[in-house]
């Protein structure tokens, strides 16, 4: 390809002449180079059809299931001993999902599903190989029912990433871990599925979004937090109608479907009151008589007026953090992670579920902060990528790969180091070779190498070299 339009015509403008005779050599020296250049080798990469998934997400048990119930071996490994991510976890969704109905379902489903495998205490130790062939190794940790460690290796191929993600503690933040008055969303849902919540004699609940997010450690919205605390709003709201409940936030994010959810707090009576960024509330523990409630100050950021309530339960709408899983699966797999420490998709728009490596794939909150609905939709979206890979059998494509030569290869390893997609094969004697699979055809390697043995096809130096003159001597 030659590049006129933004080598030339765009940054020589002012210079129309001289943008031509540069066109000109650019075109003759691609020409000379094409002229040098051999045909690619044609190669094909067969498929194993079975795939790894790692982490029991609601992405991860949607994807599994489907990649099951299509012919597929399907091996999830969860690292942890609970299973089923945020399904197994009390929560409470208007109008979003019924959890418990649908995490019954995914237990029977994997149940009667042959095809799928199911290992805890489970993470991944390493990986080799490309796409259609990943030779992976997962070490199980000891139970109480076996006191070694299990090294267990299979190969797959394809790898969904599916881990799931955190909830952000925030510890000694208004008064979170010093006083039993104050907790999480997450603990409000927990103590609601038990029944032990007494606020029978309670006046007032007051509830803060954004606690840990959309600042500058973290700059994203965690999406999931406003209809989680709409919803427990309207919970506490029907087993306690009394209740004064008001929630301080920096702008309400109930999108969708939860706008009808918002409406209804509005309806029952449930304040909505916005908190100034650069003020955010102010809490302190005090005595109201005999009760013991937490005294809330804030300011409103319109009209710049202090508002003062007294509250006898605080409820933090805390951050969605990246899991701590990220980092180990990301340094084996070699898939890059944002600045929040999310995996990266390789294109926003055209690939959401797929990464910079072939045939590893991620779904659910391990990509970004997301709702339960968003992550069956974007575990469904995975699984189809999947089974386009796995069904085809083997892949066919033009080797546009490097290639050692061995003659010239001295071992000197320097390719080794260099190559981002760890394609260089280093066997105990003899020269490197490369795999073509995982090959990502930069030429890197190729510019490292001191005894020039490495060429790239399509890229090959004695064509490069044919082009050259034409381009300098213009």
């Amino acid at each position: 390809m030659v590049n006129i339009r933004e080598q030339c015509s765009w940054v020589h403008r002012d210079r129309p002449d001289e943008a031509l005779v540069k066109a000109k050599a650019l075109t003759a020296g691609t020409l000379a180079h094409v002229r040098a250049a051999s045909a690619a080798a044609s190669m094909t990469i067969p498929i194993t059809p079975s795939a790894l998934i790692l982490g029991s997400s609601v992405a991860a048990l949607t994807a599994a299931l489907r990649l099951a119930d299509n012919g597929m071996e399907v091996l999830v490994a969860e690292s942890g001993d609970t299973f089923g991510g945020r399904l197994s976890q009390a929560y409470f969704g208007k109008p979003e999902v019924n959890v418990d109905r649908l995490y019954r379902h995914f237990l029977s489903r994997i149940r009667n599903q042959p095809r799928l495998r199911v290992l805890r205490h489970t993470e991944l130790a390493d990986c080799r190989g490309s796409l259609g062939n990943f030779h992976v190794e997962l070490r199980r940790r000891p139970t109480e029912s076996s006191g070694v460690v299990e090294r267990i290796r299979e190969t797959v191929g394809t790898i969904l990433i599916a881990v799931g993600a955190d909830v952000w503690k925030p510890e000694n933040l208004y008064e979170y871990g010093r006083s039993p008055l104050v907790l999480t969303q997450a603990e409000l849902a927990t103590a609601l599925d038990r029944g032990s919540v007494h606020l029978a004699q309670a006046r007032g609940v007051l509830m803060i979004q954004c606690v840990g997010s959309r600042n500058d450690e973290r700059p994203y919205c965690s999406r999931s937090c406003c209809q989680q605390a709409v919803s427990h709003a309207l919970e506490l709201k029907e087993h306690f109608p009394h209740l004064r409940i008001t929630i301080l936030h920096r702008d309400l994010r109930t999108y969708g479907l939860t706008e009808m959810i918002y409406q209804e707090a509005r309806h029952a009576g449930i304040r909505f009151l916005r908190y100034d960024e650069n003020r955010p509330p102010v809490v302190k523990p005090t005595r109201f008589g005999r009760r013991s409630t937490m005294d809330v100050r804030w300011d409103d950021p319109d009209t710049g007026a202090s508002f003062h309530e007294r509250a006898d339960l605080l409820v933090l709408s805390t951050a969605t953090v990246p899991s701590p899983e990220n980092h180990h699966i990301a340094s084996i797999l070699r898939v890059p992670l944002s600045a929040d420490g999310f995996f990266m998709e390789r294109h926003v728009k055209l690939a959401p579920v797929e990464t910079a490596v072939e045939g590893v794939f991620i779904a659910g909150q391990c990509h970004s902060p997301k709702t339960i609905a968003e992550a069956l939709v974007q575990g469904d979206a995975a699984a189809a990528k999947m089974l386009a890979v796995l069904r085809q059998g083997a892949v066919h494509r033009a080797a546009f790969t490097a290639v050692i030569d061995p003659g010239r290869c001295s071992r000197c390893l320097s390719c080794v180091g260099v190559c981002p997609a760890q394609a260089i094969i280093v066997p105990p004697l003899g020269p490197l070779r490369v795999d073509p699979g995982a090959c990502q055809g930069c030429g890197i390697c190729a510019a490292e190498c001191p005894a020039r043995a490495i060429d790239v096809a399509g890229a090959e130096e004695e064509g490069l070299l044919q082009g050259m003159p034409s381009v300098f001597c213009a």
